[in-house]
């Protein structure tokens, strides 16, 4: 997620332009940010914190990419490019959230039917799928960068319960949440110590 940092673009002038949902979300991530360092509650909160970056370096990346990616017409809803795109920015300002094709169906004023089919022509995965894996892939931040409990993590990442989360991750990754945190964790020790 730090490309949005480093990466030099013709496109690209180093700021990027938060629309008001994103905007909300970057100032409710930051909140939660600063009241973590500023609480300390208890002895993992710097994972919380680091939680937080992590969603908020995740969010940036999301923007980013969809800015570069930007080659049509932001107002043509009859390009489903266009619709799909507003579809994956929702996802990624609210994959915490109960989120559903039906929701982001309502969304857009596009029947559900209309909305699974084009959006997997484009994605290549269905709406509830591209949820989960995305998911999944904030919570292998969080479990590669932070202490923090599984049932938490899967709750900050999206999931309605740890057991689900679990499952989802097994079917997806092929390991258990613990089994890559210590493959994680191992690996590390691996490099620190050839080093």
């Amino acid at each position: 997620p730090l490309n949005v940092f480093y990466e030099k673009s013709d496109h690209f002038s180093y700021f990027l332009p938060l629309s008001k949902d994103a905007l909300a979300q970057m100032n409710e991530l930051f909140l939660q940010f600063s009241l973590t360092i500023y609480n300390q509650t208890d002895k993992r909160w710097s994972c919380r914190a680091r939680l937080h970056l992590n969603a908020i370096l995740e969010l940036l990346y999301q923007i980013y990419m969809n800015y570069l990616n930007q080659n049509i017409a932001i107002y043509d809803m009859n390009n489903p490019h266009v619709w799909v795109s507003l579809l994956l920015e929702q996802i990624h300002n609210h994959y915490k959230k109960n989120i559903s094709l039906d929701s982001l169906s309502k969304f857009i004023h596009i029947n559900k039917t209309t909305v699974a089919k084009h959006f997997k022509e484009i994605v290549g995965c269905s709406v509830t799928q591209y949820i989960i894996n995305y998911r999944i892939q904030c919570a292998c931040y969080s479990l590669s960068t932070t202490a923090l409990r599984i049932g938490e993590i899967a709750k900050e990442s999206g999931f309605s319960s740890e057991a689900y989360f679990i499952k989802q991750f097994r079917g997806k990754i092929g390991l258990t949440p613990m089994e890559y945190r210590k493959n994680i964790v191992d690996k590390r020790k691996q490099e620190f110590h050839s080093d």
